[in-house]
């Protein structure tokens, strides 16, 4: 389920710079995301916009997590009460 969950995370993310406004992306502030997206800054350098709001970025795999999720090689995991990140 987990894989599922990131595969279909990376495939809906446009590739992506982290945010200094929650909709504006990059330095110049010209690449946009909808209200309800989170930008992404990935290892490549690449900027887009991740589908969830308040999303963890997940550089290092050129994916997101949706909030209340942490980023791993498997996929998101769901962060635990007990462990947070």
């Amino acid at each position: 389920m987990r894989l599922i969950v990131a595969f279909l995370v990376a495939i809906i993310c446009t590739k992506a710079v982290s945010s200094r406004d929650p909709n504006l992306c990059d330095a110049k502030r010209i690449y946009q995301c909808d209200d309800f997206a989170t930008c992404c800054q990935y290892k490549d350098g690449s900027e887009g916009c991740c589908p969830f709001t308040a999303a963890t970025c997940c550089p290092q795999f050129s994916s997101c997590c949706p909030s209340g999720f942490e980023c791993s090689p498997d996929g998101c995991l769901r962060i635990s009460p007990n462990n947070p990140m």
